[in-house]
């Protein structure tokens, strides 16, 4: 009776691992967690030992994977595209991969990849991006540059950009200086003196 519980709660959990995973990308940690988390409101499985849950677990995350939706090197370049493209600075994008179970190396191979297809940007990108999507410095109206500066910078350092970094992109005269300075990191932008205004 049990080996039936375990085959049918088996293939209950490939099932669910497969909709999950062909919904929203994951890591082989990030389906663990959800096959765990499944496991725990499943009572069927409530009655079986520690040891069977684990193999049950396994077991299904190798069928999954054997099915070509467990790609942890897919995943995390998509993860850190996705961050990086929302203006997350490389230290958060590497804890956000970290925290979904993927290994150092990985992270590490990932983010030298991102970089290099960026022409070495470092954390450059990110931050115009976060930027441009805060709507902070060049993309506010010249007239309430000068009373957010502080309140912009501020904003940058806390989602984690050095203050040099978040300065420049703060103070960047306009959108097109800071396009040129993602592109060329010897064509720094030039820099609006507080007070003035681009035409100045």
């Amino acid at each position: 009776m049990t080996g039936d519980i375990d085959t049918r709660l088996l293939s209950r959990l490939v099932s669910a691992l497969t909709a999950s995973a062909g919904r929203h990308p994951a890591s082989r940690a990030d389906l663990e967690r959800r096959a765990r988390s499944r496991l725990t409101r499943w009572q069927e499985a409530a009655a079986l030992p520690p040891e069977t849950l684990d193999t049950m677990v396994a077991r299904a995350l190798d069928k999954v994977a054997a099915a070509g939706l467990v790609d942890d090197d897919a995943y995390a370049r998509l993860r850190a595209r996705s961050l990086r493209n929302r203006g997350r600075p490389r230290a958060g994008i590497a804890r956000d991969l970290s925290l979904r179970g993927l290994e150092p190396a990985r992270i590490e191979g990932v983010l030298s990849d991102m970089a290099e297809d960026e022409g070495g940007a470092d954390d450059r990108i990110g931050a115009i991006a976060y930027a441009r999507r805060r709507r902070l410095g060049p993309w506010r109206p010249a007239a309430a540059r000068d009373g957010t500066r502080q309140r912009d910078i501020a904003a940058m350092a806390r989602a984690g950009y050095y203050p040099d970094l978040a300065r420049r992109v703060i103070d960047a005269v306009d959108v097109d200086a800071l396009d040129g300075w993602a592109a060329d990191a010897d064509a720094l932008p030039d820099r609006r003196r507080p007070g003035s205004t681009a035409e100045d």
